[in-house]
Formats: C-alpha cells, structure tokens, sequence
C-alpha cells in the first residue's frame, strides 16, 4: 500500500514538472529502482523469513534507524537475502540485509543498510 501510495505521488509529481526536468528525474529514478530491487524479497517471502527465524521482522530495523534518526520519514524498507547486493565499505559478508530507505530535514534522502540477523547498522550512503 505504501509503494502504490509512493508510485501515485510520483507520476502526480510528474504531471506539474517541466519535461526537460522530467527526463533527468525519470532516468534517475528507473536506475536508482532497478538497482536496489534486485534480490528483493516480496513483502509475503520477507514475513516468512521472519516468522522462521532467519532474519528480525522490519519493524525493529524501522527503531533501529529511527534511533540515529528521531525526526526521520520512512520512504521504503527492502529485505535482500544476499547482502552482496548491498555492499558497504569496509564491511565483509554476504548474509541477509535490510535497506531502509528515509528522509530526513525535509527531503535529503539517506539509505541506511542493516545487517537483517541483528539490527546493527552498516553504513549509509
């Protein structure tokens, strides 16, 4: 609901801006999509994992970053089984992550990765 709800307020935000805008945004946009959904779990496969055990339910990922960040707003959360998707500087290992993806001070976007075994923030880029 939350993605259909963030897909609507794009192409609503589309129809106000200026094509040559409009362009730069979308080729932005489409990369920036297709790169973080690869390895993706659906929000179905992501509960399972949970409920098994094999990673903590988003929610305590959500408090973990809303920690280091009291006034964040919360755009997305993925979970990818294989952290090499989503690599950070300086940290080995390959297990399950969580992106979060949030805005803070208005709109500067920031993407926290998690380690999905233990909330432990990874880096943020």
């Amino acid at each position: 609901m939350l993605r259909t709800l963030i897909i609507s307020a794009a192409f609503l935000g589309t129809l106000a801006t200026p094509a040559p805008v409009q362009a730069d945004a979308l080729n932005w946009a489409m990369a920036s999509f297709s790169q973080d959904l690869r390895g993706r779990l659906t929000a179905d496969q992501a509960r399972e994992q949970s409920r098994g055990g094999a990673v903590l339910p988003s929610r305590r990922m959500i408090a973990a970053v809303r920690r280091n960040y009291p006034d964040m707003s919360l755009d997305d959360v993925a979970l990818v089984m294989d952290g090499m998707q989503l690599q950070c500087p300086g940290i080995a290992g390959s297990g399950p992550r969580y992106l979060v993806k949030i805005r803070v001070a208005g709109s500067r976007r920031i993407n926290v990765v998690l380690n999905a075994q233990t909330a432990e923030i990874l880096c943020e880029r």
